[in-house]
């Protein structure tokens, strides 16, 4: 028996949006596709090919060195590169330096080839790093981002493109020389140094640089913890801090980092501090406590509030990380002054939820939105559900005749290898779309 789909008028509007919709998405997913068509691409003058020319000569011949020497001594050999345009005209940048880094063969020919490009595209502010396939273990889509939202964006927003680029190059080569083992005295680049946005000491007490808790949550902590400091006396200060990784390097030593730029007194026996570190991309964590606090929060009691309150939320199956985060405060604060209530954070609100007596008065309160979220959610589904009728149901007169098409639109590979070395680049990089980029 033969089926027709019927659709009615009055679908046919919703028919082509949804249609037009899976169009967009069809050409969004085939981007490394048209990266591969993209002509004119400029050539390689070197491992730092600054056609905008804002580098200095010293940062690009310091940049060429590092780069040149992190390739010899790296094993396997990893080519990093930089690219800096005034501009990708019409091209979306991920595009454009999709080609790039495929054109220029960033990369041995070996099986194994490890590569990346740093893009960067001045004049519409925006930049774009593509990693090879065989490096993505070492510099993975999340870490990259996160590198250069802490060493690129803060320095471009100032037009400090130098130390941007030399910046982020170098935590590229320190986490990837770190993830394979090689320890700090051999690994390239100054000493630990923290990026700009955590050498400045803020304002508040709890500074979440990664914005994984709510907004409620963070402005009740820090007002709940500015009152217990000076309800103590001597003051104590509970410092927390959430950063997004430590690029390599220990959630103790990156505390101590912190504590030191930030002036935070650890030693002195009268100092009553506590800093709770934590580094979501890392899942780690680590509390610095005073020596003043010593008896109130030893060593292992601090051990022993993580491991119950805050470690399952970075387990295999994490939990809250705001209800988390928010019990390991409660508990060093009673820890220190048991006659402290708990406050719940995530409340949004230690006299009441969210500035109300109770939760029933909040729920009453926004009832009308519950009520409006409600009808739409039902329309939704009342429209869905139309739809599918409409599409399934068996046709007769006035109906539209079922078609059926096929695609047989053609697919690339995205393994590659190129005879062209010019440049000094080997020729053989293996990207497959990996990478991080944004704007700033």
């Amino acid at each position: 028996m033969t089926h027709c789909i019927q659709i009615t008028r009055a679908q046919l509007p919703i028919l082509r949006i949804l249609v037009f919709s899976a169009l967009i998405q069809i050409i969004a997913f085939s981007n490394p596709v048209s990266a591969q068509k993209i002509s004119n691409l400029p050539k390689p003058i070197g491992r730092v090919s600054d056609y905008a020319g804002v580098l200095d000569l010293p940062t690009k011949t310091r940049l060429e060195t590092q780069l040149r020497n992190f390739r010899e001594r790296s094993s396997p050999s990893v080519e990093l590169a930089v690219a800096i345009v005034k501009t990708t005209g019409d091209q979306p940048i991920f595009d454009y330096s999709f080609a790039l880094a495929r054109e220029w063969g960033i990369g041995s020919k070996d099986d194994v080839n490890p590569g990346a490009l740093l893009f960067i595209a001045i004049d519409d502010r925006k930049y774009q790093t593509q990693i090879s396939r065989d490096l993505e273990a070492e510099l993975p889509d999340g870490l990259v981002g996160s590198l250069q939202r802490q060493f690129l964006v803060p320095q471009f927003k100032v037009g400090n493109y130098n130390k941007g680029i030399e910046d982020t190059i170098t935590a590229y080569i320190r986490t990837i020389e770190l993830k394979r083992g090689v320890s700090s005295d051999e690994a390239s680049g100054p000493d630990f140094v923290l990026p700009d946005l955590l050498l400045r000491k803020p304002e508040s007490l709890v500074s979440d640089f990664h914005g994984i808790l709510k907004t409620p949550t963070r402005t009740v902590m820090n007002r709940h913890l500015e009152n217990f400091k000076y309800s103590t006396d001597p003051h104590v200060s509970i410092y927390l801090v959430i950063v997004e990784a430590t690029y390599g390097e220990s959630a103790e030593d990156y505390s101590h980092a912190i504590a030191k730029a930030w002036d935070i007194d650890l030693e002195k026996e009268t100092s009553r501090n506590v800093l709770l570190f934590i580094s979501m991309v890392d899942k780690t964590y680590f509390t610095q406590v005073s020596r003043g606090l010593s008896g109130e929060l030893p060593r292992s009691s601090v051990e022993r509030i993580e491991k119950n309150l805050l470690s399952y939320a970075f387990s295999p199956s994490p939990g809250e990380y705001n209800r988390a985060i928010s019990k390991t405060v409660n508990a060093f604060v009673r820890s220190i002054d048991p006659k402290t209530p708990e406050v719940d954070f995530t409340l949004g609100n230690p006299d009441g939820f969210l500035g109300y007596d109770s939760i029933v008065h909040y729920l009453i309160d926004i009832s009308p939105s519950i009520l409006v979220g409600g009808i739409f959610v039902l329309l939704t589904l009342f429209v869905i559900w139309s739809i599918v009728k409409g599409v399934f149901k068996g046709g007769s007169s006035g109906g539209y005749g079922s078609s059926s098409y096929s695609d047989s639109g053609s697919s690339s590979s995205s393994s590659w290898s190129s005879s062209d070395s010019s440049g000094g680049f080997g020729g053989g990089g293996d990207f497959g779309g990996g990478g991080a980029g944004g704007s700033w």
